[in-house]
């Protein structure tokens, strides 16, 4: 009989569900279709304006992971889309819309939903586990992409819940992201299983007490956690968790 039974599963949505070296390519192509035909330029000027943006945008997560705060403000995500449109506009000399929150909304919410970036099998995956467990999603991503990512799927039904940093108002970078979603979910822990492509995530998890394992989709070698490297294996790898408990040993002291 198993020690431990599994009822909740986290998934992190790059590098787990869906490959980012895919996703971003689509994106750039799809920034172009998006708008050109409404406010001109070219293929190669948005996919330079939005490398701009881009990197404006991750300078500014990386100020919140250097700066060691546990918290980002409830409209981060909000003011991060409209920096985007803003640079993207200020680049080819665009006077913005009225409504810059509305106009970006509007088009990442186009380009989320065109997006297919899944990993081979992730989606029968999800199928198999749904049955049997509680999923959610646990990310850095907004919820709004991830309902979009989800949906163009197929497998958003299959979701009790998605956990974005918008939600938490957290990036991973603390482990206060994860006893968020514990507060907020009240699932036990030592009956949930965080995946995630990320080591420092992973241990940020387990020290809070979940159970783990480690996405090798992404390319990451295997480590110290639990991992998988192609999707099919996943599923066996849960259940073979339910009847071991190996978290103490990776714990920091």
């Amino acid at each position: 009989m198993a020690d431990y039974v599994i009822e909740a599963i986290f998934f992190d949505d790059g590098g787990v569900l869906n490959d980012n070296t895919l996703r971003t390519p689509q994106w750039r192509k799809l920034i172009a279709d998006y708008f050109i035909p409404r406010y001109g330029g070219s293929v190669e000027s948005w996919a330079e304006a939005n490398k701009q943006a881009a990197e404006e945008i991750l300078k500014r997560m990386e100020e919140v992971y250097e700066s060691g705060s546990s918290t980002i403000p409830p409209d981060y995500h909000e003011i991060d889309d409209r920096e985007w449109l803003a640079v993207m506009f200020d680049y080819h000399e665009l006077e913005p819309p009225e409504d810059t929150s509305a106009e970006a909304r509007a088009a990442i919410e186009w380009i989320t939903a065109r997006v297919k970036a899944s990993y081979p099998g992730i989606i029968q995956v999800i199928n198999e586990l749904a049955p049997e467990y509680t999923l959610y999603t646990a990310s850095n991503e907004p919820r709004y992409r991830l309902e979009h990512y989800l949906r163009g799927m197929g497998i958003l039904e299959h979701f009790e819940e998605l956990f974005g940093s918008d939600i938490l108002h957290a990036f991973k970078n603390t482990t206060y992201y994860f006893e968020k979603i514990v507060e907020i979910t009240d699932v036990d822990p030592e009956t949930s299983i965080f995946i995630d492509d990320r080591f420092d995530n992973l241990l940020k998890a387990r020290n809070v007490g979940f159970h783990v394992i480690h996405s090798g989709l992404a390319g990451d070698e295997k480590g110290e956690f639990p991992y998988f490297r192609e999707t099919l294996e996943l599923p066996q790898l849960i259940r073979s968790l339910e009847a071991n408990d190996s978290r103490s040993r990776y714990r920091e002291n």
